[in-house]
């Protein structure tokens, strides 16, 4: 089997690296995409995504005409006088959904925990499953 490497991400990150080093005014910004892990029971789906190093105040989830965004900024911290290309470089996440017919946006809750966010989006009563109870016909007994 015959694999073919791209190098150009390899050098484009390289390239990254040699600017912020030797000029650290430059900035330099990666856009990362985190996976997203989709579950969902009968009253809600939940969405799990690791975002690490960023701060509740640098997320931003919303929903708008049915599309579910999240964004979010870890700003890189200098160590010292010596480290401002590390300063200088941030990364950014940025995920779009599209949700189903069913949900209730206006009952959604957003937690950030250890750099893990969860995402509750509750489902509308009229979609969520119902118990219905059987009885016996008098003829049954």
């Amino acid at each position: 089997m015959l694999t073919t490497w791209n190098s150009f991400p390899a050098i484009n990150t390289l390239f990254d690296d040699v600017l912020a080093r030797d000029w650290p005014s430059m900035r330099v910004e990666r856009s990362w995409s985190s996976d997203v892990e989709v579950r969902y029971d009968d009253e809600a789906v939940y969405l799990v995504m690791d975002v690490p190093g960023v701060r509740p105040e640098d997320l931003d989830v919303h929903i708008d005409k049915g599309v579910l965004s999240i964004k979010g900024e870890r700003k890189a911290q200098s160590l010292g006088q010596d480290d401002e290309a590390a300063s200088a470089r941030n990364t950014r996440y940025n995920k779009s959904f599209r949700l189903p017919e069913g949900l209730d946006t206006e009952s959604v809750d957003a937690k950030l925990e250890y750099g893990v966010l969860h995402v509750r989006l509750a489902k509308r009563p009229e979609i969520q499953p119902k118990r219905i109870p059987v009885s016996v016909s008098a003829q049954a007994e």
